[in-house]
């Protein structure tokens, strides 16, 4: 289902991008890349790849930045047969399409170091040296790759510790019901979400921890949650260490800054984390990573170079300030995943150590060592010293497990640092397992059982299975730190035993009880919390016993289906599931736009696309003429580069230039004929005849609703229009039951714009995003309603607003929806016709409960997307599915009539309606 053939990716994503494809997957299959030529090997397989359409929460976070309805989806491209190796690819060449122009500028406070870009100024780092006053530029250069499932490659699986993550829960199943795990991977682009690694990183974390963190967002969403709204604009740049505190403090988890003070001590602490399945955020510089700043030290080789990697083209001179995740180890080498290059690159100790980001042009002082560790949001205790950085220097403020642990022991430092053997981060409860399975330690069953009894001990004193460090100091002694308490500082003469729970020794030859704790914690430490996390439900047992549906005037709910692409299309009317009588339609998805307008029409349409071509082309020259020259050098440039590795250009769809012809979207088609009631008719007859079944609503996606340009505004206003004189054609001349036109709320997110940023001794490029207060978006919102709701009325149907989760939509939670509500109420045209989507995934996302809804709220809701998600907006799963039919009961207790669509947006399997199904009819719908 939803399976594409490759020339149409060829369409969307360029030859290039399906190369740079090919060279992933031969890295992730070579046998050892450092000493082959693993570039030039051929994929596995008589077909290396298969493709669907698929969600992608990057993608939509992406178009959501430019305020574009194209491309929200991505292209699946599936490096395994099983399906459990994937990359979510960006549509790169629709992308730069679509994003036709930057924001408008605006004047930040002058403390902000951002300032516009001059009359004729050129952005700095410019390799095209050209004015770029389109992003297609920038977005058509960058890599298809967003977010994707890689594997553990065969040459590494054996010998390192990788952290894996159960991604089948935000993903889906393979089209078999497997399950799978992986490791995520992002490669970041220049622009779009801040466009820097720092971002990439923290998303690749966050999925790596995820059951202990509270959600998953998007590129553009990472960056809002981390720097904060400031005032009218947010600013896509790099990350500090306080950004990234803030950050993962908001999705559940914790951040350990470490910066050990000497080599042996840095990789203690690096395997300790990484042994623990804890991610760690490593800040390094991108010069000295690709070798371009060599180091002193003899025989230093970088870390590119030594994976045998093209040397990206980096400043020789200028520090560059990068990120890198390390999620493997083993007692040589570390594993990176390099969101600029790779994943799965090596690297030792002493190169990491070598790598250290520098804080000063003049690459004279650098931060060597220091890392960020991510964590449970419980734990508290480092495992060395912990800081922050402030002035370009490190300064420590915390002890951590090893420091307290010589304190413990009554031996010198360097002792604990040289004969620790092992030091996890796990459950209290889990201890005896890790020191049974760890090889590294000697420990025979008469210790093991002694550590199990003595940990049931300490259980009552404790709260429920807390997070503890394990500490094996040789094989004879056995220490386990409560690791929620609060670290000491440095000044603190606090005894170390406070922080101590058990400590056993072994050098009698028996086990021997040292000391244990018997009293609670400390009355100034506040007990440990667990964060509530969804837990999966068995439906077998949450049956539908004792449950009945409310009513309303005699009407039961109903069932409708909603999904995308193939399953919707005249190709498959034969095969349309008996079980769905009723569906919810797309009104419309890119490939039938251009199919639903009779052939008949298509001349009158050649007006609109012409002035589209015109006013795009006027854009693109008109601030200065002279930037068509060195445009033209670099594009023979590129020309001959492409050429020579044997890849074709095509110059037509080459961005910025003036012969780019624009791809008509839904909403420029639609509300081209919104004057043309035989066009309309037509439209009507066209998706009645593709539908086999009752069209009971219409879906639209048209976050253009928000747009900063009022023409765009009514443009949207026309293309609803149209939309709703389709569903009154759909009702009177063709028997179908139309009710509902949902919508989408729109987003905060008012344009991206250029900069110059002068907070570092070199200008740099920087991107602003301009973002609206939340009453102009309402009323931006509130003004295309206002516009539509006559043409609603007159052909008896309702727009249903849909709220997304996410900090940068303008109906994201419960305060905004309320505000919403207040406003269509005090308005008599729109209190007639308007009401909202209750989208059940989207409103747990958002943090809301039916179960005490304001009145407000739920007199409003006149729909119903019936569907699941896990933490984040990744997929629709079929309803029930993730969080059980309890759960879902308790949102659908709350409707009144109408119909329960069941969303599955880009649904992989046909298995998946046979779930929904199932599932709803235990509930009786």
């Amino acid at each position: 289902m939803n399976e594409l053939e490759e020339k149409h990716v060829l369409r969307e994503i360029g030859k290039h991008n399906l190369v740079s494809l090919q060279k992933l997957k031969s890295w992730l299959e070579s046998a050892d890349p450092s000493r082959e030529n693993w570039e030039a090997l051929s994929p596995a397989g008589p077909q290396p790849f298969s493709y669907k359409r698929s969600p992608s929460v990057v993608t939509r976070s992406e178009a959501e930045l430019f305020g574009v309805s194209l491309p929200r989806f991505a292209i699946k491209v599936y490096f395994r047969p099983d399906q459990t190796e994937f990359v979510n690819a960006r549509r790169t060449v629709l992308f730069a399409d679509q994003a036709r122009c930057w924001g408008s500028p605006k004047n930040l406070p002058v403390n902000s170091g951002i300032r516009s870009l001059k009359v004729g100024e050129l952005l700095p780092d410019n390799r095209f040296r050209i004015s770029l006053k389109c992003p297609g530029w920038i977005l058509h250069t960058n890599s298809c790759i967003a977010d994707s499932v890689i594997q553990p490659p065969s040459r590494l699986r054996d010998s390192f510790h990788i952290i894996l993550s159960q991604l089948s829960e935000l993903y889906g199943k393979t089209d078999a019901g497997l399950d799978y795990s992986g490791t995520p991977y992002i490669k970041h682009i220049r622009l779009s979400g801040g466009g820097l690694c720092a971002q990439a990183v923290c998303f690749m974390a966050t999925l790596l921890m995820l059951r202990e963190a509270s959600a998953v967002y998007g590129i553009a969403e990472i960056t809002q949650l981390a720097m904060g709204k400031a005032g009218d604009h947010l600013l896509l740049t790099g990350l500090s260490q306080q950004h990234l505190s803030t950050y993962f403090s908001k999705v559940g988890l914790n951040l350990h800054l470490q910066a050990p003070a000497a080599p042996a001590r840095f990789t203690l602490a690096m395997k300790s984390y990484i042994r623990s399945n804890c991610p760690i955020v490593f800040p390094l510089d991108a010069g000295v990573l690709a070798g371009h700043i060599k180091m002193p030290r003899t025989g230093f080789t970088s870390i590119l170079k030594s994976n045998n990697v093209k040397i990206p083209r980096y400043d020789t001179y200028e520090p560059m300030a990068h990120a890198v995740l390390v999620l493997g180890c083993n007692e040589d080498f570390f594993l990176l995943h390099d969101p600029s290059t790779l994943p799965f690159l090596t690297a030792t100790p002493g190169q990491l150590w070598d790598a250290g980001r520098y804080t000063s042009p003049e690459l004279t002082n650098q931060l060597t060592g220091h890392f960020f560790a991510v964590v449970p949001n419980d734990v508290n205790l480092p495992v060395g010293e912990s800081g922050r950085v402030s002035n370009g220097q490190f300064k420590h403020t915390h002890l951590g497990v090893l420091n307290l642990a010589y304190r413990a022991l009554r031996v010198q430092e360097n002792v604990v640092f040289n004969h620790t053997k092992l030091l996890t981060l796990c459950r209290l409860s889990a201890v005896p397992g890790s020191c049974g399975q760890d090889q590294n330690l000697s420990v025979g069953p008469a210790l093991l059982s002694f550590l199990a009894a003595k940990v049931e001990e300490m259980k009552p004193c404790l709260d429920v299975d807390p997070w503890v460090w394990f500490h094996c100091v040789s094989d004879e002694e056995f220490l386990i730190w409560d690791a929620e308490m609060e670290p000491p500082t440095s000044s603190t003469p606090e005894s170390a035993c406070s922080f101590l729970l058990l400590h056993i020794s072994t050098r009698s030859g028996k086990p021997v009880m040292v000391f244990q704790r018997t009293s609670p914690r400390g009355s100034g430490t506040p007990p440990a919390c667990q964060a509530e996390s969804p837990v999966p439900v068995d439906r077998q047992t949450a049956s539908n016993a004792g449950f009945e549906l409310p009513q309303l005037d005699g009407q039961l709910v109903k069932r409708a289906l909603l999904t995308s692409f193939d399953l919707v299309s005249s190709n498959e009317r034969p095969g349309w599931p008996k079980e769905w009588p009723s569906v919810e339609k797309y009104m419309l998805m890119q490939h039938e736009a251009k199919h639903a307008i009779p052939s008949s029409l298509r001349p009158s349409l050649i007006f609109e696309e012409i002035r589209h071509f015109a006013s795009y082309t006027a854009y693109v020259l008109a601030h200065n003429f002279y930037q068509w020259f060195p445009a033209v050098r670099w594009l023979s440039g590129h020309y001959r580069m492409r050429r020579r590795n044997g890849l074709e250009i095509d110059v037509r769809r080459s961005p910025g230039f003036a012969w780019t012809w624009p791809v008509s979207t839904a909403l420029e088609r639609l509300q081209s004929v919104h004057w043309n009631t035989f066009a309309l008719r037509s439209i009507a007859r066209a998706v009645a005849e593709s539908m086999p079944c009752k069209i009971v609503a219409l879906a639209t996606f048209f976050p253009e609703i928000s747009s900063s340009d009022k023409c765009v505004r009514a443009m949207t206003a026309r293309a609803l229009k149209s939309i709703c004189c389709v569903a009154g054609f759909l009702n009177r001349r063709h028997s179908h039951d139309i009710k509902v036109v949902e919508i989408v709320g729109g987003s905060l997110v008012d344009g991206i714009w250029p900069a110059v940023s002068s907070r570092s001794a070199k200008a740099e490029t920087a991107y602003v995003a301009n973002l609206l207060d939340e009453q102009s978006g309402m009323d931006r919102v509130i003004e295309v309603l206002r516009m539509v709701a006559p043409f609603a009325i007159e052909n008896g149907v309702k727009l249903a607003v849909e709220l997304e989760p996410g900090p940068l939509y303008i109906l994201r939670d419960e305060p905004t929806l309320l505000k919403f509500c207040q406003l269509v109420q005090s308005d008599s045209l729109l209190t007639r016709c308007v009401g909202l989507n209750l989208d059940i995934s989207h409103w747990h996302l958002a943090g809301i409960k039916p179960d005490n809804l304001p009145a407000a709220i739920h007199t409003r809701i006149i729909h119903c997307h019936a569907n699941d998600t896990f933490k984040g907006h990744f997929i629709d799963f079929p309803p029930g599915e993730t969080h059980g039919l309890n759960f879902l009961a308790d949102w659908l207790r709350i409707l009144r009539s109408g119909y329960v669509t069941c969303e599955l947006e880009g649904c992989p399997s046909s298995e998946w309606l046979n779930i929904a199904d199932a599932n709803l009819s235990r509930l009786g719908i």
